[in-house]
């Protein structure tokens, strides 16, 4: 059995920037008069950075995209983008009038805003086999 000497931390620095050398030349390497030094990250300027990437547009309250009758008793079908938990989500769902005629959201469907190119590809497809199936009315009446 042979036995390996164990590489100290100056041999692991000089393997790992020969590597780093053959990886990028473009990147001078160290010397004396010229430290490379990574810059220094907080974690807070990490977080941030990261933050930033990924930012996007806070719903304070929910916005309301579109809106039809459902039936005679006053309930109404809508499509609005609202956040959950800080995630946005897109509704559409029936709405029922309270007794002092104020609209309360009831059964209906809710997903993240990520599906929304799945959605409108699928009513897109469900719209054209209707009118083609002559299910559809071609006035645009409810």
């Amino acid at each position: 059995m042979t036995s390996r000497k164990r590489e100290g931390p100056a041999a692991a620095l000089a393997a790992h920037e020969a590597l780093g050398e053959a990886m990028h030349p473009e990147i001078a390497p160290r010397t004396p008069d010229r430290q490379r030094t990574p810059p220094i990250v907080s974690l807070g300027d990490a977080v941030a950075k990261v933050t930033a990437k990924f930012a996007r547009t806070k719903l304070p309250e929910p916005l309301v995209i579109a809106e039809w009758p459902h039936s005679r008793s006053g309930e109404l079908v809508r499509v609005l983008l609202a956040e959950y938990k800080s995630r946005a989500y897109v509704h559409i769902r029936r709405f029922w009038r309270d007794a002092d005629g104020q609209p309360q959201p009831g059964k209906g469907f809710a997903c993240h805003v990520d599906n929304l190119p799945a959605i409108e590809k699928a009513v897109t497809a469900a719209t054209a086999k209707a009118r083609e199936l002559g299910l559809l009315r071609t006035d645009g009446a409810l």
